[in-house]
């Protein structure tokens, strides 16, 4: 096994005035290899990194900073790496809380491995069973944020009206959903016609207007709202806040999450109606998640259960490669993405080649309750198996065709093979792929394989390194569809 690895990061050029563009930052391989072990004594942890969160912040970061910025967060550093929210995994660690194999999220660089302070981050119970990616947003800081906002800062009742800017976003899909299952009517604003489609048919928002399609904003305010507004989530600023301000029932509040129509301005919008605040005497407070840290177990506890009911719908970009990071965290910026951004790393040493992903289609199964802990066949006529790639993990592809396993081989250069004809592949497989056999076979050993609903959990192994490490497959639904289409998240 390798001691030391090349390192790819994701680095700011230089502070950014304006809106970040994509040449802000810079794809590099570090110049020092990465050692895969933590020295004796740092009680840091070493990880490589498997999803990485775009935020809103972020862009803030990038800026030069300032006293007011500093009392957030501090700035990044131009020529070293960006740094976010990410899941990883643990690949060695000299502090006795977290071992080897490890899933963990918190605070990371953008870079395929981090050395990390223990105190920023949190192990994962895989246990659990949500896609990983979930603890970048749903059930991460955004999902805290959007807890703490609402529940902390707003002291929601039951018929309460709230507003919710910027709603489609992470933390906004959240907040209005919150609000409903709380018994409150909920309004939100987006900025284009599927966003608003979103928070109307997805996440069950009472009304919704596009902001950019809306010459005056109190009118179309007073359209949704005409009795006005108890809770406004901002997520905004600027004069969709002057808006609300005119709309807001006396003795509301106002949780400011964000203001990300002002962050990239040299000069930023001026309010008129700040006054509205006294006459009304609303409670307007900013925060910040970190703030509401120690209600982490309190917040898990009450969004699980609605999690595993699907009673909350959730919605991720996935844009998969540390190299197309940087460009979706500009899109976030510019305001083009849809729910939740999440850069989808795949980590892959050089003699596991791991293919990106694996789509399954079950043209004949729908999300009826009888699909309720069914076994499933993947080699039956009710799957299609479809892949981008033709090199497969070896031991997944054996797996779904029904071949044997491999078993352990003192074969010390790797080869390519090829899956035997006369084993019976899966539809969709035309015949054999050949796939990159590694320095020693792995044994791949899978657990239950069952389906609750629209989901398939694939518990095993999978190759890491020399050694065998836990590691989890899911078969996800893509929302939508009639048919649903899974895919293999590694």
């Amino acid at each position: 096994m390798e001691t030391t690895v090349k390192n790819k990061q994701v680095i700011l050029r230089n502070y950014v005035k304006g809106i970040p563009k994509e040449s802000d930052l810079m794809i590099i391989t570090a110049s020092d290899p990465v050692e895969l072990k933590v020295k004796p004594g740092s009680a840091a942890v070493m990880v490589r990194n498997l999803y990485l969160s775009c935020d809103p912040y972020m862009g803030i970061l990038m800026r030069e900073p300032t006293p007011s910025t500093l009392a957030l967060l501090d700035a990044f550093i131009p020529g070293k790496p960006i740094a976010g929210i990410g899941v990883s995994q643990v690949i060695d660690s000299d502090d006795p809380s977290f071992t080897k194999g490890d899933m963990i999220w918190g605070i990371v660089n953008w870079e395929e491995f981090s050395t990390i302070n223990p105190a920023a981050i949190f192990k994962i119970d895989v246990n659990i069973n949500v896609p990983l990616s979930y603890y970048t947003g749903i059930l991460g800081m955004i999902g805290l944020t959007a807890y703490a906002g609402f529940f902390e800062i707003c002291s929601p009742k039951k018929g309460d009206t709230v507003f919710v800017s910027a709603a489609s976003g992470a933390v906004g899909q959240l907040v209005g959903q919150f609000a409903k299952l709380m018994g409150c009517y909920v309004v939100g604003s987006a900025g284009s016609k599927q966003k608003v489609d979103l928070l109307l048919n997805k996440f069950g928002y009472d009304d919704a207007f596009n902001y950019k399609e809306e010459p005056d904003l109190d009118s179309a305010l007073k359209r949704c709202v005409p009795k006005g507004i108890d809770i406004y989530f901002e997520n905004v600023g600027g004069k969709m806040l002057d808006a609300v301000l005119l709309n807001m029932k006396t003795y509301g509040r106002i949780a400011v999450c964000g203001m990300i129509s002002q962050y990239h301005l040299e000069t930023r919008d001026r309010l008129q109606n700040l006054p509205d605040i006294i006459f009304k005497k609303i409670r307007m407070q900013g925060f910040a998640s970190y703030d509401f840290i120690d209600r982490f177990p309190k917040f898990l506890e009450f969004v699980l259960p609605y999690i595993k009911e699907e009673k909350l719908a959730y919605v991720e970009d996935i844009v998969e490669g540390l190299e197309n990071g940087p460009a979706a965290l500009v899109g976030l910026l510019h305001g083009k993405n849809v729910g939740h951004i999440v850069k989808f790393h795949i980590f892959v040493f050089k003699w596991a080649q791991v293919k990106r992903s694996l789509i399954i289609q079950r043209p004949n199964v729908t999300n009826s309750a009888d699909q309720k802990g069914k076994k499933i066949n993947p080699n039956s006529s009710d799957y299609n198996l479809r892949t981008t790639d033709s090199r497969v993990a070896m031991g997944i592809l054996s797996w779904f065709t029904g071949s044997p396993k491999p078993s352990q081989s003192e074969t010390s250069k790797p080869e390519m093979i090829q899956m035997p004809k006369s084993e019976t592949p899966a539809p969709g497989m035309n015949g054999a792929i050949e796939v990159p056999r590694p320095d020693r076979a792995t044994v791949f050993e899978f657990g239950s394989v069952a389906a609750t609903g629209d989901r398939v959990t694939l518990a095993g192994y999978c190759p890491v390194s020399d050694d065998l490490e836990p590691c989890r497959w899911e078969i996800l639904p893509a929302d939508g569809k009639d048919a649903p289409q899974f895919r293999v998240v590694f």
